[in-house]
């Protein structure tokens, strides 16, 4: 796929279908199954309060969802959103911080500061496991679903052997990263601190590099083996888009860059004597001054 057409399938995803690690959530409590390309399109209504993560099980038309509302109400509930039914709900005395399924799909992981638990996708029924670390706010499976690594706010990345049932290796890296993301075959991992941007060799626990330019944002990956990933803030008026990447000597460098600004010219002004649309504004493009078709003209680097 050309770089361009990238950049705008991405900002269509951010602008339209609301993606992020916690992809389609809604302040409304509505859910959008993933691919649905509209605001409307397939939307439901899992919850009354407000929905906080959302999660895709793998290969299977079913999302698990997060929910926080007055009064300490947190519940986790498990939909299949092509029938819109439900397929559990289970309520907790304590927020949830992540959940995300296994690698194929075969447990759901539920992380809060009670601590993590793995729950049959399709009963809620809690599985054995050890007694794994809470409060995480990245948790992944390898392949085979007897590893798992978690990141923790209090500045730590933990790996895990569920077989064994023992912590394998255990690295001190920076607090606080919001937004973290595993990628490059779990190699690296890529979130934002108050030092900006920084990038994490998720082997050792290293930082290779940092970018104090982008401050705060949300990262989404080409694919789990790609070093490559897109960077988006929001600028308030729009969306400024990075692609960047990663070397395996920890070098970190700016691809491309563009800003995406929402026209407000774009709106349905609707027909003599009928109520105007309220409509989306879509998005318009603005080239920066430094760039060529999106491309920087120096190819900014960071190393570690």
């Amino acid at each position: 796929m050309k770089l361009k057409s990238r950049l705008w399938v991405l900002v269509f995803a951010i602008l339209v279908i609301g993606t992020a690690h916690t992809q389609n959530r809604d302040a409304s409590g509505h859910a959008r199954p993933p691919g649905k390309h509209s605001t409307t399109e397939g939307r439901f209504r899992v919850s009354r309060y407000a929905i906080k993560l959302l999660a895709a099980r793998p290969g299977i038309p079913e999302i698990a969802v997060a929910v926080s509302g007055g009064r300490g109400y947190n519940s986790v509930s498990v939909w299949n959103y092509e029938t819109k039914k439900m397929l559990f709900a289970l309520r907790f005395r304590d927020p949830v911080s992540c959940i995300n399924y296994s690698a194929a799909g075969n447990f759901l992981i539920v992380s809060r500061s009670g601590g993590t638990v793995l729950l049959d996708p399709e009963t809620g029924e809690v599985l054995k496991s050890p007694e794994l670390p809470p409060s995480a706010t990245l948790v992944l499976t390898g392949p085979s679903e007897r590893t798992m690594v978690f990141y923790l706010p209090t500045g730590v990345l933990s790996y895990w052997n569920l077989e064994t049932e023992n912590e394998t290796q255990r690295f001190d890296v920076p607090s606080d990263i919001q937004n973290p993301v595993l990628f490059g075959n779990n190699c690296f991992l890529a979130g934002f601190d108050s030092g900006g941007l920084l990038v994490l060799d998720a082997v050792t626990g290293l930082v290779l590099a940092r970018e104090p330019e982008i401050s705060k944002g949300s990262i989404f990956t080409e694919n789990a083996e790609s070093t490559r990933f897109y960077c988006v803030t929001d600028t308030g008026l729009g969306y400024e888009v990075y692609l960047m990447e990663i070397s395996l000597s920890g070098i970190l460098t700016t691809i491309a860059r563009r800003e995406f600004f929402l026209g407000e010219a774009n709106r349905s002004e609707g027909l003599p004597g009928q109520k105007r649309r309220n409509s989306r504004p879509r998005p318009s493009i603005k080239l920066l001054p430094d760039s060529l078709h999106g491309l920087d003209s120096s190819g900014s680097s960071r190393s570690r």
